[in-house]
């Protein structure tokens, strides 16, 4: 399993211990991480642009459920001083369109993608950084990262999930599946070398 691939493991292991509400007294509320406030509005324009610029189709409670992850993996990277600026995740975002591995779209990019292309770069950078760290130390950021998602306010529109406690994952009710929160990393290896187009 790749470094990246290691600390998002960690991401979904401490998801269980995330602070799960619903936010039906919202209307058109999908979910809050932390009070960042996701619309029904957001999440619709998100997957369209996820798509365009991905090449990849995500059903919605696993895009939904996916975006806590973003905000867990810019703060690991802020805690690591490797945080991305929209500046940076603009430039990002020309390269990999000039290489052919991110697709244009209409319009501007949407606060909701950025906050996934965010997640992306970032994972790259923290990828980067703990390739050269001890076993010790990928441990500590490993544990870390626990803490930071731990530490998450999530409110989410019961119609996209329950934490399971026996499995210790956000399940979405729909269709009863485990939602694997590694969707926006392996999308990331697809940014770089587009494998298998990831989960």
């Amino acid at each position: 399993m790749s470094t990246v691939h290691r600390i998002v493991a960690a991401c979904a292991a401490a998801i269980g211990a995330v602070a799960l509400s619903a936010c039906a007294a919202h209307p058109g509320v999908a979910l809050s991480v932390d009070g960042r406030t996701y619309t029904e509005a957001e999440i619709d324009e998100g997957i369209a642009q996820y798509s365009q610029m991905l090449g990849k189709h995500l059903d919605r409670p696993q895009f939904v459920l996916g975006l806590p992850a973003t905000e867990t993996m810019t703060r690991a990277a802020e805690s690591m001083g490797v945080a991305a600026t929209v500046e940076e995740i603009d430039a990002f975002v020309a390269e990999k369109q000039a290489e052919g591995t991110i697709g244009p779209i209409d319009g501007e990019i949407s606060s909701t993608m950025y906050d996934i292309l965010g997640y992306l770069l970032n994972s790259e950078r923290v990828n980067a950084a703990a390739a050269g760290m001890s076993a010790d130390e990928i441990a500590d950021l490993q544990a870390r990262i626990n803490e930071i998602s731990s530490s998450q306010r999530v409110e989410v529109n019961p119609r996209y999930g329950t934490i399971d406690e026996a499995l210790g994952k956000i399940v979405a009710p729909r269709f009863g599946d485990v939602v694997d929160l590694s969707s926006f990393a392996d999308a990331g290896d697809g940014a770089d070398d587009r494998p298998d187009g990831g989960r």
